[in-house]
């Protein structure tokens, strides 16, 4: 643990649901790739692990700790009543009770 980093990443509700690329610059200066291809929806504070991407272990040449990636996922604040209307037909009536909740349409 002590040889870990922890990141924070704010990602788009769209990359959440249909994946994205983009590289964060580690400590040392060089690039970390995150590459999400969409094929599962990344949740609200899902934690991504990267092996061998953290701090060098004090001892032990070539070993390293992991890299931890939080993802915050930005929501919209509002959406229009034709947004709506298309979050309802895209998505399933059993999730739309917990959709209702993101977009404010709780009865």
């Amino acid at each position: 643990m002590q040889n870990n980093l922890f990141v924070t990443q704010e990602i788009s509700m769209q990359e959440s649901m249909m994946g994205f690329k983009r590289s964060i610059i580690h400590l040392d200066g060089h690039n970390v790739e995150i590459n999400k291809d969409g094929s599962e929806i990344v949740q609200p504070f899902e934690w991504e692990k990267i092996t061998g991407q953290g701090m060098p272990v004090k001892g032990r040449k070539g070993q390293f700790g992991d890299l931890y990636i939080q993802f915050e996922i930005k929501f919209p604040r509002t959406l229009s009543p034709s947004q709506k209307a298309y979050v309802k037909e895209i998505f399933p009536d059993d999730e739309q009770d917990e959709l209702d909740k993101i977009v404010g349409e709780n009865n």
